[in-house]
């Protein structure tokens, strides 16, 4: 049965974005539920419908936007994570998203 195993993106994963179709058309959503209850949070994923429904357009990362990530990789600057489907093991997988989430500014920066 094939899986997807989703892991934090790595320097080497780098020249390997180029791969993925970044340009897609989805009529649905993932949005993100917190519930707090006293010093507990629960996190909750639901699908929903997204209209107009999404069209990507060149959303892939260009070649000038390379060294950038790199150095935010290195530097551990936010969550980047790979989503790789293991089907094709000989390949070393297959990279099929890669996903970004900046780290806020610290109290006080601007």
């Amino acid at each position: 049965m094939p899986s997807l195993i989703i892991r934090a993106l790595i320097v080497a994963d780098v020249p390997h974005l180029d791969r993925i179709d970044a340009n897609f058309e989805s009529d649905r959503f993932l949005d993100l539920e917190k519930a707090v209850d006293g010093l507990g949070a629960t996190w909750r994923l639901i699908e929903r419908p997204l209209v107009p429904p999404f069209v990507s357009t060149d959303y892939g990362l260009h070649g000038d936007e390379r060294p950038a990530l790199i150095e935010r990789l290195r530097r551990n600057d936010g969550l980047y994570l790979a989503a790789e489907d293991d089907m094709r093991p000989a390949q070393g997988g297959q990279r099929v998203a890669s996903l970004r989430r900046p780290r806020a500014p610290a109290a006080g920066a601007r």
